[in-house]
């Protein structure tokens, strides 16, 4: 039986098709792989770049197959009658998809033999150009956070909220000169979170309105490599003034539980027992979770193409350290009483530990 791997979407947004091609393209096109051959079917518009800058093996005139498939299978609209004439040209018995596939495409083509599953499993396991990518992406996140602090240290206090210039500090602009310094760098910066006081307490809440010079401040930042695709991802959490007692002690516990979770980074750990050790420090230390408030996400999670890729770091993950894994580690606390504290850094298994990349 000879089974392709066949995928239609936009590499800008499907990461198993950037991944295949290296190519970005803003409109969706057909692509496949069978029998080690990367094949990609492209337009005019598409195709001359594509011969000079993507990895596919083969690039095939999707105006010639159009035809070629309408004079063959005229009851077929164009993109069905390709991939039957994929299927013959290249001796395939099914084709595999992936579970996100468009469900109109595979409306179409699902009578012509389809099964779905994970394309890429691979891609789990980064390679050093890959690891190298990644570290290149936090380098940019890095740039971030000195930018952030040198706004805070120029910043002036009056009351309780920070003044940049004359103006009241604000997390859109933390967000916005982010942004901008990752673009200058060829970067993308999207959906940074720079969040303070009460807001900091939803880890996922980006942040608005002014920034309190007595408040905690998690600035998370995940930077995109415009050219290859791949994800940085770091959070650290600032205080402009002394911090009280209370928000003391979370960061603390947060310094310490990162501490303890790199610690237990090695090939074959179960990702599980890391996050359950997480889970029980905090609990030693007084700090309990709720629905809502408390350690109230996972430890970490895999990065690469995509900001969010498996193995997990959760309580329920099935998965296993291996070398080649790209993690983070990011303990939080979160209480509306007090805000959030969030710590995140990246780190690459080995064979024999670990090797981290922010």
């Amino acid at each position: 039986m000879k089974i392709a791997k066949l995928l239609y979407d936009t590499s800008e947004r499907n990461s198993d098709l950037l991944y295949l091609g290296k190519f970005v393209a803003p409109d969706a096109f057909l692509a496949m792989e069978v029998g080690g051959k990367r094949i990609a079917v492209l337009s005019r518009l598409e195709y001359g770049r594509a011969k000079r800058e993507s990895a596919f093996d083969e690039i095939l005139s999707y105006e010639t197959l159009k035809d070629d498939a309408r004079a063959r299978f005229s009851k077929d609209d164009g993109l069905v009658g390709i991939v039957r004439l994929l299927k013959e040209r290249y001796a395939v018995t099914r084709f595999l998809i992936s579970e996100d596939c468009p469900v109109g495409f595979f409306r179409k083509i699902e009578t012509l033999g389809v099964e779905v599953g994970p394309l890429f499993p691979e891609r789990q396991h980064k390679s050093e150009a890959e690891q190298n990518a990644i570290a290149k992406s936090n380098d940019i996140a890095k740039k971030g956070f000195r930018l952030v602090q040198k706004i805070l240290k120029e910043s002036k206090t009056r009351g309780n909220k920070l003044y940049y210039k004359g103006k009241i500090l604000r997390s859109e602009f933390l967000r916005q000169a982010i942004e901008v310094e990752a673009l200058q760098n060829g970067f993308s910066a999207q959906h940074t979170i720079a969040s303070s006081g009460e807001q900091s307490a939803d880890p996922h809440c980006v942040g608005t309105g002014p920034v309190y010079a007595d408040a905690l401040l998690v600035v998370d930042i995940f930077p995109r490599n415009l050219k290859t695709g791949y994800f940085g991802d770091m959070t650290r959490t600032f205080l402009p003034k002394s911090p009280s007692t209370q928000q003391l002690k979370m960061y603390k516990a947060v310094e310490e539980a990162q501490i303890l979770a790199i610690g237990k980074l090695k090939n074959g750990v179960d990702a599980a027992n890391i996050h359950k050790a997480i889970e029980a420090f905090f609990e030693k230390a007084g700090f309990h979770t709720t629905q809502t408030e408390g350690f109230i996400h996972s430890t970490g999670h895999g990065v690469g193409l995509d900001i969010h890729e498996h193995p997990r770091i959760s309580k329920t993950s099935p998965d296993k350290l291996q070398a080649g894994h790209v993690i983070t580690i990011e303990p939080g606390l979160y209480y509306q009483s007090v805000g959030g504290v969030r710590i995140e850094d990246v780190f690459a298994i080995t064979q024999h530990g670990f090797v981290k990349l922010s």
